[in-house]
């Protein structure tokens, strides 16, 4: 039998405006592809130097995500994961779908395998602010509301306490397929919070 989902604390939501018109004016005074051919031999080096690599590693830490070789293989290019996105990015749009990509393996992890897992239990743990982390994915993909909402799920289910009341019901807002098991899961969620409140 699954454990009930514990440990909701309703807080306040700063809301983090991430969406790409933030980035836009940047984007269009950099090269996307970060390295120029004639730098080859240092090419790591000078890519680091990138204000836009400066911009979102600051923003991989204030979500907790280390910008490491977790997606060297997607690319075989021996760069860390968030230069991989960078390089390869064609577009802004591109850039944005590739910035989703890299968290998306997240979202694919269901409630019943974190309650089996104490090893993704402590994953989803180390994300030290999961609420920018949603926002951000949600101000990207409003499509993807389902599986963000998911995501929500799962941090609350941890323990993490940036998941509030306010989140799951505009979240839930976002949702096509209201009579899924996955909305009807996140409403439960909405009034085990309201509970926590009235006592």
């Amino acid at each position: 039998k699954r454990k009930k989902i514990k440990k909701f604390r309703s807080m306040s939501i700063i809301s983090q405006n991430l969406s790409s018109e933030n980035f836009s004016p940047l984007f269009r005074t950099l090269n996307i592809n970060g390295i120029e051919e004639s730098n080859e031999e240092n090419s790591e080096a000078d890519f680091k130097d990138n204000r836009f690599y400066k911009l979102f590693e600051q923003l991989f830490n204030s979500l907790g995500l280390a910008i490491n070789q977790d997606s060297r293989d997607e690319f075989n290019d021996g760069y860390p994961g968030l230069a991989n996105i960078i390089q390869h990015a064609e577009s802004e749009e591109d850039f944005y779908e590739k910035i989703y990509s890299y968290t998306e393996n997240l979202i694919k992890i269901s409630i019943d395998q974190i309650e089996e897992h104490e090893q993704l239990q402590n994953k989803f743990k180390k994300v030290k602010q999961p609420i920018k982390l949603l926002n951000f994915l949600l101000s990207v993909k409003k499509k993807q509301a389902d599986s963000v909402l998911q995501l929500g799920m799962i941090y609350a289910y941890c323990g993490l306490f940036n998941v509030s009341l306010e989140w799951f019901e505009k979240v839930s807002q976002f949702c096509e397929d209201k009579s899924s098991k996955l909305f009807t899961d996140a409403q439960s969620a909405i009034q085990l919070i309201k509970q926590k409140i009235d006592r």
